[in-house]
């Protein structure tokens, strides 16, 4: 099914009071037209007289439309009734003929918990009418609807009175939008192909999320939430000074057999430590961070009997500890991510991010949770495939781990994490101001949403973002580059605004200044966070009630091949498909 919705734009103060005939005009230019959002209404407004107005207008054209008065939202069918009147589930959604709908009210959006909430709960299609002004948070709430649309495969449409309306799609991609100057914004709802790309395995994060895993944490997000925003907590932390961060964006050539491994481990280790110590010996450089399997490059499909064991980088081993050195040479902080072997674990292989202190010391180590192996391209273990086992040997915490430090409390994700805000959150709950993020993120049609999903996390959050991705690759030393020509790394402040950008793949050493104290004065603002409007009891019932990408599913045997994860994907995609959370194309029903 394929039709046009409509998203009406307004001035700050909209009354409402020509809507009706707008609609009217929308009607006559589109003759498919079947949905129309209005902006929200404030409070105030007799609730009952515009949705009966509204009602009236539905049935006539034959349309729904959707709006809000204050904090309640509404759909009006085609036969003038309010599908969300008398609903009282936690996340309604409303099954159309034009798509499975979800009124999402006001500021709500910037909740990815609300916003999944009501994806579980098999919403395709995200409306939300919002009351808005330019302000500080104007372009968090911006990269937001990419983000919401991105992580959930789903559309949203955005109705605003005094900020920016329009339509992103189910890839996370703007389609049109416009400000108070337009009457309207209009766009192609194309239904089958939004349900198609949901039955696409690789990158459907709804699918691939570890519901089980995040229940536990949002257990306890009440309390650190507190915690989180108590004016007395960032009062009490000693003052820090402004200071530099260096991004390495470094060349990698691939070790690509058990042979050759030491030989480029070495080299690519010289050329990344040589690269950085051109600026990483400055006084006010305190953090020096790697991209992500830097040192190894990235083998697929290479055994976790004969090669990972081997080629796999030991934090006790020697191409490690020159990592350590380093740091105390140079007097920084320095941050990263290996593909890891821990003899402690046989048969299998991580990939590790690190901390090491000015002393040299590891101070922390996170092992990715979301990784490439549930899109078929690794075989290497993460903690929530062996859940009940990780757990066992290093406590919830050693699941997002967090490090406090003279230069601000740090912690760690790498790639692919970015598409799961449950993450980001579960870090920054417990402390994260600043999150280093090592990355090999390619050049394809996804690193746009990823790149404002990314903006997202950090104004979400109020942390810092220091993205560093690998430049360029080589198969073998020597060799030319390949076409993984990557780059843009960056540094993303607290309000989701990018602060500086290696606008080059290659290799870049880029320097940036991050104000910790400034992120901490900002946090205590309560009109720009919205960690204590978040209703984190709600959002743990709701994981809790889910079940998503299953934890332990390697817990017996390790993964060997990657299409092993992407199988058990797909397992959950069909069970989501006879739940109703995802629903079939017509062409395919």
């Amino acid at each position: 099914m394929r039709y046009t919705a409509a998203c009406l734009t307004d001035g700050p103060k909209p009354t409402g009071a020509d809507w009706h005939s707008r609609i009217a005009g929308l009607d006559a230019d589109y003759d498919d037209l079947k949905l129309v959002i209005v902006p929200a209404l404030p409070a105030g407004e007799d609730a009952n007289e515009i949705r009966a107005g509204f009602a009236d207008t539905a049935k006539h054209f034959g349309v729904h439309i959707a709006g809000a008065v204050g904090p309640q939202g509404y759909l009006m069918g085609p036969d003038g009734i309010d599908a969300l009147a008398d609903s009282n589930e936690l996340y309604p959604v409303v099954h159309t003929d034009i798509g499975d709908v979800a009124v999402v009210v006001g500021d709500d959006l910037r909740s990815h918990e609300v916003v999944r909430g009501h994806t579980l709960a098999g919403a395709e299609i995200i409306l939300n009418p919002v009351r808005e002004r330019p302000d500080a948070l104007s372009h968090a709430r911006t990269v937001a609807r990419s983000a919401r649309a991105y992580e959930n495969l789903a559309a949203v449409l955005v109705a605003s009175a005094g900020g920016t309306s329009g339509v992103w799609d189910g890839r996370g991609y703007e389609q049109v939008s416009g400000g108070a100057e337009t009457d309207a914004v209009a766009d192609k709802i194309d239904l089958d192909s939004l349900r198609t790309y949901r039955t696409l395995p690789m990158l459907n994060f709804p699918a691939q999320l570890r519901t089980k895993l995040y229940a536990v944490e949002y257990d306890r997000a009440s309390a650190r939430a507190k915690d989180w925003a108590q004016p007395e907590k960032g009062a009490t932390k000693p003052s820090i000074a402004p200071y530099q961060v260096l991004i390495a964006q470094a060349h990698i050539t691939t070790a690509s057999t058990v042979e050759n491994a030491d030989e480029i481990i070495s080299m690519n280790l010289d050329r990344s430590l040589g690269m950085a110590s051109k600026f990483a010996g400055r006084p006010d450089v305190k953090l020096v961070v790697f991209p992500e399997y830097w040192m190894t490059g990235a083998s697929f499909g290479k055994s976790v009997d004969d090669f990972w064991p081997k080629v796999g980088i030991n934090m006790s081993g020697p191409h490690f500890e020159r990592l350590q050195q380093f740091a105390s040479k140079v007097g920084s902080y320095v941050g990263g991510a290996i593909f890891e072997y821990d003899p402690d674990w046989p048969r299998r292989w991580f990939n590790t991010a690190f901390i090491i202190n000015p002393s040299g010391d590891v101070i922390h180590k996170y092992r990715k949770i979301q990784c490439g192996d549930i899109n078929g391209l690794l075989n290497n273990t993460t903690p929530g495939n062996v859940y009940s086992e990780y757990v066992k040997r290093y406590g919830e915490d050693g699941l997002f781990p967090i490090a406090d430090t003279d230069i601000g409390t740090l912690a760690t994700c790498i790639c692919y994490d970015t598409n799961f805000p449950e993450l980001w959150r579960s870090l920054a709950l417990r402390g994260a101001e600043v999150m280093i993020y090592p990355t090999g993120e390619p050049h394809n049609s996804h690193r746009t949403p990823w790149d404002l999903a990314k903006c997202a996390h950090a104004a979400e959050n109020q942390t810092y973002i220091v993205s560093a991705n690998a430049g360029c690759e080589s198969s073998v030393p020597g060799g030319p580059t390949t076409f993984f020509h990557r780059g843009y790394s960056k540094l993303i402040g607290p309000d989701g605004r990018t602060i500086a950008v290696a606008d080059t793949g290659g290799e870049v050493p880029l320097v940036a200044r991050m104000d910790i104290d400034a992120l901490r004065r900002a946090r205590l603002d309560k009109g720009i966070s919205i960690m204590d409007k978040i209703d984190f009891e709600k959002a743990a019932d709701m994981y809790r009630s889910h079940e998503g990408f299953p934890l332990d599913w390697a817990l017996e045997k390790p993964t060997e091949t990657a299409d092993e994860g992407i199988a058990v994907v797909m397992k959950t995609m069909a069970r989501y498909r006879e739940q109703g959370v995802y629903r079939a194309p017509q062409k395919a029903a």
